[in-house]
């Protein structure tokens, strides 16, 4: 914050401080000497207090403690050397008490979340007198047994809440004058404390407050503390902007940081949006953070490393946990090895689920370089390091929690931890904090309870949940909190956010563990102490009580009514009587009810209760540019300009960079230096914009393999290429006949690869899978056989080009295009999946799984590329010329291509086109459209169904078909050959002239 503000030297202290203050100073006339003891309801407003007495009287011999801090400080040398009982320690003794003797709960004895519950019912017992609670039920006499159990185990060493205040209570005295600086609200201890004063004539001196609470009962009673303005906006977030605006106006006005606070009746969502709000802002807070040790990535890793089964080893769960970046992960020569490379490897390369998975990955990362084994192949030079530093994580994370699970004691247990965060984790201030809970484990051992892996993790989240960070320096910048620690504060600007019913009052959930109203107060008693609790938060503003709500929700949608609470605010500002469901009727006019009625409205034309300046940089901005039409001006970051440009060439379809156009730097787009394959080019035809994100950027998405249960019909069609590829090549290499038992046989064997291949499969799934196979496949051997008797033999199968085959062999084929800028060598490459001959002529055959097109979906002679569309089968004819050649065979030409579509789905058809120089011409022309569209740095903004049809959906498929819309209409997609089949037609130009 920029602004000057003026810190005044000498506060103004607020009615309820001045009553406390001539209450002090009264009795420090009638005893100079004596000690006086100011109970307050928090450390703030302790805080507070001091500093106005320091102003008013001195604050020498005068002792300003909350109701725990007084209890405390009575009992500790009391109970001495007993220590208050932590909680974790309690669920410790819980835990014992259910091993040893789990009475009725021995059904669920053996689930954490039985101990968790039990335990918070057994720390509740500890603020009543044990004698005190009379089970009802069964249930209820089964927890009060495990607290008695519980609480004897611990009794040594530790003392409940009770115990304490049974001390203090007869310590006083001790406290010499003792003054309430305002009801004591909260548990057990402020209850009993408050009446034991009570009964020594001690409360609120008048004009403190007290005396002026309605009841919940009746809200709108005339002594109810109220708001003095209202502000409702459509949701949390544009509510919490506007309260941001307007504490900065409060700030501007000259009123300290120091002096103004704003609280929340439940931190989610409003701790967050608050944190982000005031530092977009640049105002200081302080108060509860948003995170503690166990949001940070080291206290979150540690969690669920002691969560994972060390046996089964979770892929998908070791990878996420690496993705944190705490752990230390390289390849055993220091070297770190990234989280993609490992996902890329056991995704794609390797798949991994858990368990023996891991053993197959360790088999090929230990197997030589330049070994190959059937089904398996070799990891490359880059796989082969991932694989190691992968294997040497899990053998690492393996090893540490075989040692949690062996510890036979918490202090071994402790060490072990201990050794799992300094072999696994970087070094780092986290990690020496998560050591220190590590250690504090040992203290478990006191009670000793059976060692499980869910009891660790839970000491583990227990102590973790307990270490709660706060941000700021306490009273500097403005007060962050819930609403209870506004009670007893001395502020200018009191503010309270979240007042819609649903958020407050905050639904109270009593305890079904426990007696109703046994240890805590009634449903009545309880709305009625929150609702008080409310007004001592609203007294504690001097001049300015905001209360806000939200409208609605933008989250969980539905809209929003003021809470009960906020009507009496509501009704006295309006001067009528207001009703939850007609509010907005009702403060119709009313100038101290401000309505922030967007977010627009909120940066570009503000309320004047909020302050006319914007409240951050992006407001100012925002602001800027709606005068200027929505303009980017000079002085305006190039992001915003590029924004701006994106925004409008996407609207209207203009060829810009933001639009699929790289036509600027096309020298970098170098995808046709190198051999491509015809699907490739028709991965470009079906969307040249996935083309360029798949092809030429190599973003891929990746499956996971835990999710493959049932093989899908990419890898369904993998598997009867390879079952075909090794059949035929046998007949080929050998000269077998036709054998159905042998293609039986290769069945099996492909079967079971593709089985280990894919960890995931459902066994049921993938038997029926199996048996559709083997069906298809006695129709594909019986075509076969007919192709035989029209004189087809088999020549080669999976004829490589373009890239080395097995025996290390190139076969290269060029292929001549004309382009816009002349004559360009296209290099092909692919793999052709079976070619056969017979007298004279050859014919390239390609496998198909999926269903067969429509009749205007495949290729003829007229339109043998579907207009630039499809180009495998007139290729593969190219290539298989250039194949022969390679093999030295005698020159038969290429007479036909075909797909040949053996499956059930494809109804076992074949779709063939008869070659001929005419076809090749078109199919050349064709070809060098698309080549040149390439050249030129073309890829517009379409979705598809290429290879790359997963990421379109990820991007958003029909936003990417919108824009392509819009880009047909413009030039060069409108005109250019490259885009005949995909352009999108103009519906204005087509419309017949009657219409028009």
């Amino acid at each position: 914050m920029t602004a000057t503000q003026e810190h005044p030297t000498r506060p103004e202290p607020g009615p309820g401080l001045v009553a406390v203050v001539r209450e002090v100073q009264r009795l420090r006339s009638a005893d100079a000497l004596r000690r006086i003891t100011v109970l307050v309801p928090s450390f703030a407003a302790a805080r507070d207090l001091v500093r106005v007495l320091a102003f008013h009287g001195g604050a020498v011999n005068v002792h300003v403690r909350t109701a725990s801090q007084a209890v405390a400080e009575l009992a500790g040398p009391e109970l001495a050397p007993r220590a208050p009982l932590p909680s974790p320690l309690l669920a410790a003794a819980v835990e014992k008490a259910l091993d040893e003797a789990p009475g009725d709960l021995a059904p669920v004895a053996g689930e954490p979340v039985t101990a968790e519950a039990v335990a918070r019912a057994c720390l509740r017992l500890g603020t009543v007198e044990a004698d005190s609670v009379r089970g009802e039920t069964r249930l209820h006499d089964e927890v009060l047994r495990l607290a008695a159990a519980a609480h004897a185990t611990t009794h040594g060493a530790y003392y409940p809440q009770i115990e304490a205040v049974t001390a203090a209570l007869g310590r006083l005295d001790a406290l010499g004058h003792v003054v309430l600086a305002g009801p004591l609200h909260g548990g057990q201890l402020e209850r009993r404390l408050g009446a034991a004063l009570a009964a020594r004539g001690v409360t609120p001196p008048v004009g403190a407050g007290a005396e002026h609470l309605a009841p919940a009962a009746e809200p709108d009673a005339e002594g109810a503390v109220t708001g003095t303005h209202v502000l409702h906006a459509s949701d949390a977030d544009d509510e919490v902007r506007a309260l941001v605006r307007f504490v900065r106006s409060r700030l501007a006005e000259g009123v300290p940081g120091h002096r103004i606070g704003v609280y929340y009746p439940s931190p989610d969502p409003y701790l967050r949006l608050l944190h982000r709000a005031f530092a977009e802002a640049g105002i200081a807070v302080y108060g509860p953070g948003t995170s503690g040790l166990g949001h940070t990535a080291a206290g979150r890793s540690l969690v669920r490393l002691l969560r994972l089964d060390a046996e089964a080893m979770p892929r998908g769960d070791l990878l996420s946990i690496v993705a944190e970046g705490a752990l230390v992960v390289d390849d055993g020569e220091g070297r770190p090895v990234s989280s993609r490379r490992l996902e890329l490897l056991t995704r794609t390369r390797v798949p991994v689920i858990g368990g023996t998975d891991w053993d197959h990955l360790a088999a090929l990362a230990a197997r030589p370089a330049g070994e190959r084994a059937p089904g398996d192949g070799e990891l490359s030079p880059a796989e082969r390091p991932a694989a190691v530093a992968l294997l040497g994580l899990v053998s690492r994370v393996r090893a540490a929690l075989t040692g949690v699970d062996s510890a036979p004691s918490w202090s071994a247990l402790a060490d072990a931890v201990d050794h799992l965060l300094t072999s696994l984790f970087r070094a780092s201030p986290d990690v020496a904090a998560l050591r220190a809970v590590a250690a504090s484990l040992a203290e478990l051992d006191v009670v000793a309870p059976a060692l499980t892996r869910e009891r660790v993790v839970g000491a583990v989240v227990s102590r973790l949940d307990a270490l709660t960070d706060r941000v700021g320096e306490e009273g500097v910048g403005v007060a962050l909190g819930p609403i209870d620690d506004a009670v007893g504060r001395d502020l200018d600007t009191v503010c309270v956010v979240g007042m819609a019913e649903g958020l407050l009052p905050v639904l109270h959930r009593p305890d079904p563990l426990l007696p109703e109203g046994a240890v805590d107060p009634t449903p009545a008693e309880f709305l009625d102490e929150r609702y008080r609790v409310l007004q001592s938060a609203l007294a504690a503003g001097n001049r300015h009580r905001l209360c806000s709500f939200p409208r609605g929700s933008l989250r969980g949608g539905g809209d929003r009514i003021p809470s009960r609470w906020l009507l009496p605010t509501l009704s006295r500002l309006a001067g009528r009587p207001v009703h939850a469901t007609k509010w907005e009727e009702g403060v119709d006019g009313c100038a101290d009810v401000t309505a922030v009625d967007s977010f627009a409205e909120g940066v570009l034309a503000p309320p004047a209760v909020l302050g006319d300046d914007p409240a951050t940089r992006t407001e100012l901005t925002l602001r800027a540019l709606a005068a200027r039409g929505w303009r980017p001006g000079p002085g305006d970051p190039a992001l915003l300009d590029r924004a701006h440009e994106m925004r409008r060439d996407r609207r209207t379809g203009a060829f810009t960079r933001f639009t699929g156009n790289v036509e600027s730097v096309r020298e970098l787009v170098t995808v046709l230096d190198g051999p491509v394959s015809p699907t490739r080019l028709e991965d470009w035809a079906q969307s040249p914009y996935l083309f360029f994100l798949a092809t030429v950027l190599r973003v891929r998405t990746l499956d996971e393999p835990a999710a493959t249960i049932e093989m899908d019909l990419l890898d369904y069609g993998t598997l009867v290429h390879a079952i075909l590829e090794v059949y035929v090549d046998e007949r080929v290499r050998e000269g077998h006949a036709p054998s159905r038992e042998r293609l039986e046989e290769i069945l099996r064997e492909q079967c079971a690869a593709a089985v280990a291949a894919a960890p995931g499969l459902v066994e049921s799934l993938w038997r029926r899978r199996e048996e559709l196979l083997r069906a298809e496949l006695d129709r594909w051997y019986a075509d076969d056989l007919a192709d035989l008797d029209a004189g087809w033999t088999p020549a080669v199968t999976e004829a490589m080009f373009g890239r080395a085959d097995a025996d290390g062999v190139t076969v290269e084929v060029p292929y001549p295009v004309l382009t816009a800028t002349g004559e360009r060598t296209l290099l092909l490459s692919g793999s052709i999946d079976r070619i056969d001959t017979r007298t004279g002529a050859r014919r390239v055959t390609d496998y198909k799984t999926g269903g067969a097109p429509g009749k205007k979906e495949r290729p003829h002679a007229d339109d043998p590329t579907l207009a630039g569309t499809r180009f495998q089968l007139p290729l593969y004819a190219a290539a298989a010329e250039a194949i022969a050649a390679a093999r030295g065979e005698e020159r038969r030409p290429v007479t036909e291509v075909r797909y040949w579509y053996c499956t059930e789905k494809g109804g076992f058809e074949s779709i063939a086109l008869a070659v001929t120089e005419e076809l090749l011409e078109k199919v050349r022309a064709d070809v060098g459209h698309l080549v040149d569209a390439i050249d030129r740095g073309w890829f517009p903004l379409k979705g598809g169904r290429g290879s790359a049809r997963d990421l379109a959906d990820l991007l958003g498929g029909a936003d990417l078909d919108r824009a392509w819309e819009r880009l047909s209409r413009h030039e060069p997609v409108s005109s250019h050959p490259a885009f005949a089949g995909i352009v999108v037609p103009d519906p204005d130009a087509t419309r017949p002239e009657e219409s028009a």
